[in-house]
């Protein structure tokens, strides 16, 4: 997974480059590759069950953009609360009412 979002973002595969990724960059995977990063990375989804009700539409990108919750927009937010625990400079904006990532041009 780190090696497909660092090719993305044309960067060498090391979990270091990967604060390089941006959203478009999460597109690029399945929505099983989404899922299994969602479930190894979130604070609460911990199952494929907790995680059932989120799709990846083919607008899935321009919806996460809009604030909408899906497996793309999930997956970023996974990946930047996991890399706040040791860098603090994120470029994200929660919605308050879903929790959900509305705004992020880099993840981390």
């Amino acid at each position: 997974m780190i090696d497909m979002l660092c090719s993305a973002a044309e960067s060498e595969p090391s979990e270091e480059n990967v604060s390089k990724c941006e959203m478009k960059h999460f597109k690029n995977l399945t929505a099983p590759k989404l899922q299994a990063f969602i479930i190894a990375r979130h604070p609460t989804f911990k199952t494929k069950a907790s995680i059932s009700h989120l799709k990846k539409p083919r607008t899935a990108l321009k919806d996460a953009e809009e604030g909408k919750s899906n497996l793309l927009s999930v997956a970023c937010y996974s990946f930047c609360i996991a890399r706040s625990k040791d860098q603090r400079h994120q470029s994200i904006t929660v919605n308050s009412r879903s929790g959900m990532v509305t705004a992020l041009v880099v993840c981390c």
